[in-house]
């Protein structure tokens, strides 16, 4: 499965950067994330409650971000993804590049995406859907925490 789009979020680059490297922030804005600890450089193990459709579950997974390119007004990163739980696995790997811009900073992304076992079975429009869905509540969650936490300093 392909995912692509991109989302303006109203708050400077510089913070978002940082958000990258803050594994407590990143789970908090993660749809249901209840932990991500670090365990290397860039890589994360997180367990994840999910429901898709009528199938639910628990998952764990490896994230790795990597190919960090910072710049003063862009930049862009690699992220690879595999896990697996009660329903199925996943795995997928993509691209997220982050653009300055008038508003605040433009989060562009594009990933391929493997699904397989019981939650495969929903079908891969309704997968789509929920994925795009998730995609949108963390952008608006990680929005929503930046802005607090500038807000709180």
């Amino acid at each position: 499965m392909d995912l692509h789009g991109q989302k303006v979020l109203k708050v400077a680059i510089d913070p978002l950067w940082e958000a990258m490297d803050d594994p407590e922030l990143l789970a908090r804005s993660a749809p249901g994330c209840k932990r991500l600890e670090a365990i290397g450089d860039g890589e994360y193990l997180a367990v994840v409650e999910l429901g898709v459709a009528a199938v639910k579950g628990r998952y764990t997974a490896r994230v790795r971000m990597s190919d960090k390119r910072r710049e003063a007004a862009s930049g862009s990163l690699h992220v690879t993804l595999k896990g697996d739980g009660d329903s199925g696995f996943l795995s997928g790997e993509g691209d997220v590049r982050l653009e300055t811009v008038e508003q605040g900073t433009r989060v562009s992304y594009e990933a391929a995406v493997t699904v397989g076992g019981r939650v495969a079975g929903v079908g891969q429009r309704v997968l789509r859907g929920i994925a795009n869905m998730l995609i949108g509540q963390f952008f608006k969650s990680l929005e929503e925490e930046l802005r607090s936490v500038r807000a709180a300093t």
